[in-house]
């Protein structure tokens, strides 16, 4: 995580700040206007209001994340949790490592980060340092674009869960075991995916979702009964920046509510709608 030069210093810069800001990273195969639009969308509007010759009494910021999806290290949000004070996150990064035993200050410092492994606290911020962050984000979801609504505002947010399942069984050759005499693991995988939609369905919670994002089997071959089955089962950025201060989230429509694949897209009007939203909210802020 990172500030960015395009601040804007208030006429009393020892009152906490007003943060805007979101992330740059991304999971593979996915789209590019999750978390960049709300960077580029920050920079933007906190330009504007520098050629308006807006005076703030409280200085503007903006935050960039690069590690808000999960990472190969299975963390997500780990910038804004650090940002939030997360001791039992800053001592397990310390000796985490991932699935090529490449430790996660290795790969950091490879990326340019991680300068002082030995005390992540120095990235953990004192609650009065922000009172406010406010998020531009696309929504994610269709319902926007269906309802013709070019604004959203967040009310709340789907707080995320996550359990990582292993299932062993026997193994064997798919031609010669029988069915009776299985233990395939591949299967009791299954039978939970479908368990978690059955369950999230009869709960009739309109926001209520579950997902198996991950789902491996092992030896996996077409001629051999899975022996161990992993899943994972997920049940967001700005969630773990509501610890720092009070934050908002503004959302614009994208087509067709696509996200994390590459035909997501919004279009320039809905992002320009979206940054002058983001502009007017941070004046208002950076005054009270």
């Amino acid at each position: 995580m990172t500030k960015l030069s395009s601040n804007l210093e208030g006429h009393e810069p020892g009152l906490a700040a007003v943060a805007t800001g979101s992330h740059i990273d991304a999971i593979p195969y996915s789209g590019k206007y999750d978390g960049v639009v709300g960077v580029l969308g920050g920079i933007e509007a906190i330009n504007v209001l520098k050629r308006s010759g807006f005076k703030p009494k409280r200085s503007l910021e903006v935050i960039l994340f690069t590690s808000e999806e999960p990472t190969r290290f299975g963390i997500s949000c780990l910038g804004s949790r650090l940002l939030a004070g997360s001791e039992a996150l800053a001592k397990a990064l310390k000796t985490m490592v991932d699935g090529q035993n490449v430790s996660f200050f290795d790969a950091a410092r490879s990326a340019g980060y991680a300068k002082d492994q030995d005390d992540l606290s120095i990235a953990f911020l004192k609650k009065e340092t922000y009172t406010a962050f406010v998020e531009l984000h696309i929504e994610q979801g269709p319902i926007l674009e269906e309802e013709g609504i070019s604004i959203g505002i967040v009310t709340a947010i789907a707080a995320p869960a996550s359990i990582k399942v292993e299932f062993e069984g026997n193994g064997g050759h798919a031609g010669a075991v029988l069915m009776p005499n299985r233990n395939d693991a591949g299967l009791a995988a299954a039978e939970l995916a479908l368990a978690v939609e059955r369950h999230v369905l009869e709960s009739r919670s309109v926001d209520s979702v579950g997902t198996v994002g991950i789902l491996e089997l092992h030896p996996g071959a077409i001629n051999s009964i899975p022996s161990k089955s992993h899943l994972q089962i997920g049940a967001n950025l700005a969630f773990y920046s509501c610890r720092i201060s009070p934050m908002g989230m503004i959302f614009i429509p994208c087509y067709k509510g696509y996200s994390h694949k590459p035909e997501e897209f919004s279009s320039i009007d809905d992002i320009s709608n979206g940054v002058k939203v983001l502009a007017l909210t941070l004046a208002k802020f950076s005054l009270e």
